[in-house]
Formats: structure tokens, sequence, C-alpha cells
């Protein structure tokens, strides 16, 4: 944890991160955001780059640790959260295993490629 506050603390967020939450809330869209990261170190995290207007809307924070990660186990407590079936849920994430994981859990996922062609073999499944 504290390398990764050392290190992470001059980091910004990708620049499509701030307007896409701020579309996202301004439509009263439910945002929740879920990681592999541990618990402490994202809400460490979040505080330290989300501006508070934005932090205050988001429904839950979800990091992983003690029987609740990433994938299923997050899906389920966003489901239960929101009261918003599977099948109405929609994941944005930028790493295959978002799509892999959501796929699994039988959720729609749209992914960000920020490198340009790294996900073409999900568009195919």
């Amino acid at each position: 944890f504290m390398y990764n506050r050392n290190t992470l603390k001059t980091s910004n967020l990708f620049p499509d991160a701030l307007p896409l939450l701020n579309f996202l809330i301004s439509e009263d869209i439910e945002v929740f955001i879920s990681s592999s990261v541990p618990q402490s170190e994202l809400e460490y995290f979040l505080k330290m780059v989300l501006p508070k207007n934005i932090l205050n809307r988001i429904k839950k924070v979800l990091g992983s640790g003690n029987g609740c990660n990433k994938g299923l186990e997050h899906l389920s407590e966003i489901s239960a959260s929101s009261c918003i079936q599977f099948e109405n849920l929609i994941v944005i994430g930028d790493d295959e295993a978002d799509f892999e994981l959501s796929k699994l859990a039988g959720v729609d996922c749209i992914l960000v490629d920020r490198l340009g062609g790294k996900f073409d073999d999900c568009l195919l499944n």
C-alpha cells in the first residue's frame, strides 16, 4: 500500500474518465466502481483523484478482498444495491478481464480501448 501510495500519488486519471463520470451522473445513471485493488487502497486513491461532487454521487465503491471480489461477487452486490437485474447492468472497463468477468456473469461490457485494436478478440465473443 505504501509503495503504491508513493508511486501513484503523481498519477493522473485518463483524460476521458472525469467527463464520462460527469455525463453518467448528469443522466442520473447509478455509478459503481469495481476494482481488483484492495478496498482501503481504492478508497484512498479515489479520494485523491476524484472531485468531491463526483465521489459523493458514486453509489458504491467496491474494492477486492474479504470474499467480495471483482466479477460475479461485485456484480451481485451492485445488482442487490440497485435492484437492477444482471441483464440490465452495463460494465465499462478497460481491461480484457473486465470483459471476461462480465461475460461469465451474463452482463454486457463496453471496453475502452486506449491502444487501438487491443480487444479485437473480445468483439467476436
